[in-house]
């Protein structure tokens, strides 16, 4: 016998599952139509749920005011949003000070100050001021060069010890890097 819970979920389905997909169910559908003659609500009607990270104001309505009225009163409006301390204003706060690092730098205490709410204020505050970059080339370290294949004139490869030479653990050397 399945679960009861697989039952269910088969007659709260059933208005839009395939009928073959239904055939393996025919009995229990048909006591359960003999029982509830009006059948199960169609799921494809069922109120949406909201995302939990959907916020009131919009990223590109906050991008809008941060370039017209400043980092300020993008600040304020988001701490008189009637869901201002939603998660989803992490990610929004993340975007619009990566846009404008410059706005929202210049005064901190003061933006601080128009977010209210701690929970705005913790996310500003881990919002990095400028989107992470790759590491520049003339920055990075230099990788070593392998050596060049032995030739009768040059000279040993400096990367590797010399065959009788020992390792601190006692170990036959020659095991590191191949030149």
């Amino acid at each position: 016998m399945e679960p009861l819970v697989s039952w269910l979920r088969v007659w709260a389905w059933s208005p839009v599952l395939p009928a073959p997909l239904l055939a393996g169910f025919a009995p229990l559908l048909a006591a359960l139509r003999r029982a509830r003659p009006d059948g199960p609500p169609d799921p494809r009607s069922a109120a949406r749920l909201r995302s939990r990270h959907r916020t009131t104001i919009e990223l590109e309505d906050l991008l809008e005011r941060v370039a017209a009225a400043g980092a300020l009163a993008a600040a304020a409006a988001l701490a008189g949003a009637p869901d201002a301390g939603a998660s989803g204003y992490v990610t929004v706060l993340q975007r619009v000070v990566a846009a404008d690092p410059a706005a929202w730098t210049a005064d901190v205490p003061a933006v601080l100050a128009a977010l209210v709410l701690p929970e705005l204020g913790a996310f500003y505050l881990a919002a990095p001021p400028q989107p992470p970059r790759a590491v520049p080339r003339s920055s990075r370290p230099a990788r070593p060069r392998p050596c060049s294949p032995p030739s009768r004139s040059a000279a040993p490869c400096p990367h590797l010890p010399t065959p009788t030479s020992r390792t601190r653990a006692g170990t036959q050397a020659g095991r590191g890097p191949a030149c």
